[in-house]
């Protein structure tokens, strides 16, 4: 009897706290019924679960008076009519679908130790495989720290799921995101992903609630607490803003531009003449100006918060090219037209593709290309199966030497394709996205 008025009082207030606290009757309406049992044996090992065929959650009777037990079961209910698809098999899948029920567990009830009540009660079924987990599951300080470790040991759904619910218990923790906004991420996100989700694909999925929801104010948090423990990369970035191709001799200037950053940034420039081994150091503020005679790479190393950001740029030096030096600036030109740059004079005798730099890239990478006459230009990028993912050209051009940046944000990881048309004259390459 204490056991079934425990789990009906838990239950209830639980319901209330979800309806409240996460909106849930704007999802699930009042039409969902969850049945309670708390009488149901499991052999001779006390347990507790979620039966999807009949839509209960089951108990045995002791373990009805566990609160974060009751919560536990009743997230997978929950996540169940909100994605079916979600199920604790032994992959990244069922890591999520534990991890989840332990996170909101621990949220209603402040503690981050699921199964302390369990360990007391049962301590010769706490630890089963002797493995020093299962139900001992701790959020703020799990067995399995890090995704790289959650790959060498091939964890079970509920020892992976203390190692998830404690990347999503950090997110809740982090001053740069309240409680509440972290759990209404956590939940909306059940409804985002498809079935058999893996760790990538639900943050992709936080990230998008947030945009959607809070107008991206969380990314930069979700991505740094995520990539804290291995998984994805960073917020915290840097590229270069500068031309590609510039003249022998001629002075320009180049800027690192960051996002995400979490305090100062400091910066570090240097180049590498092509074709050497050896960087030489350039400055360390945000902008470098200088002149350069023969094509080298530009690096940029920004820091900040602890974390660090490293781009860098091949700029290419047109050999046909003059500048201030060289021909007192006849005729020097530098015409923006849309997202590419033509820089004159210097024109090529042929067509000409130099192919796109940094190649693997992270998400901004830029093509370079010489029309020796004005043509009608396309460039666009595929992706392996063919299909048109972004059109970066698609105009009539001058002749000369021209740049086109794609920025590959939102874009998965993988393989892509561009494809160069002017005038008859066609030239592909091969794009390497890495997040």
């Amino acid at each position: 009897m204490e056991s079934t008025l425990n789990s009906h009082y838990h239950v209830d207030t639980y319901r209330a706290g979800y309806l409240a606290d996460l909106g849930f009757n704007r999802k699930i309406g009042s039409d969902y019924d969850m049945e309670a049992y708390t009488d149901f044996y499991f052999g001779q090992i006390p347990n507790a679960a979620w039966d999807p065929d009949r839509e209960r959650i089951i108990f045995w009777p002791a373990l009805a008076l566990s609160d974060k037990i009751i919560y536990h079961e009743f997230n997978h209910g929950v996540t169940y009519y909100l994605n079916g698809g979600i199920t604790s098999s032994f992959d990244e899948e069922g890591a999520i679908s534990e991890g989840n029920a332990d996170y909101f567990a621990g949220a209603k009830t402040g503690r981050s130790l699921i199964g302390d009540w369990y360990i007391r009660a049962y301590p010769s079924y706490a630890d089963p495989d002797g493995d020093d987990n299962d139900v001992r599951r701790d959020m703020s300080n799990p067995i399995i720290a890090t995704y790289t470790d959650y790959l060498n040991r091939n964890p079970g759904p509920h020892d992976g799921g203390e190692f998830w619910s404690a990347v999503l218990w950090d997110l809740r923790n982090d001053p740069g995101i309240s409680t509440a906004q972290a759990d209404h991420l956590v939940y909306a996100s059940i409804a985002r992903v498809d079935g058999n989700p893996t760790f990538a694909e639900y943050r992709s999925a936080m990230i998008a609630e947030d945009q959607a929801v809070y107008g991206g104010t969380h990314v930069c948090t979700i991505k740094n607490v995520f990539a804290s423990r291995g998984i994805g990369t960073p917020g915290f970035t840097a590229y270069i803003n500068g031309p590609g191709v510039v003249n022998p001799g001629e002075t320009n200037t180049w800027t690192a531009v960051t996002s995400c950053a979490s305090g100062t940034v400091t910066y570090q420039w240097d180049y590498q003449p092509e074709g050497s081994s050896t960087w030489y150091s350039l400055g360390t503020s945000q902008n470098v100006t200088t002149s350069f005679w023969d094509p080298v790479y530009l690096r940029i190393q920004a820091t900040s918060g602890g974390q660090i950001a490293t781009s860098t740029m091949y700029v290419y030096v047109n050999p046909d090219g003059c500048s201030e030096i060289l021909c007192n600036q006849e005729s020097e030109t530098d015409i923006t037209l849309f997202d590419t740059k033509v820089h004159k004079p210097g024109v090529p005798e042929a067509y000409q593709i130099f192919g796109n730099y940094p190649n693997p890239f992270n998400h901004v990478t830029e093509i370079r290309y010489g029309l020796p006459e004005e043509a009608q230009v396309r460039l666009v990028i595929f992706d392996m199966m063919g299909r048109e993912v972004s059109r970066l050209v698609e105009e009539r051009q001058a002749a000369g030497y021209h740049i086109a940046r794609w920025q590959a944000e939102g874009m998965p990881s993988g393989v892509y394709l561009y494809r160069l048309e002017a005038n008859g004259f066609v030239a592909t390459g091969r794009l390497v996205l890495l997040k």
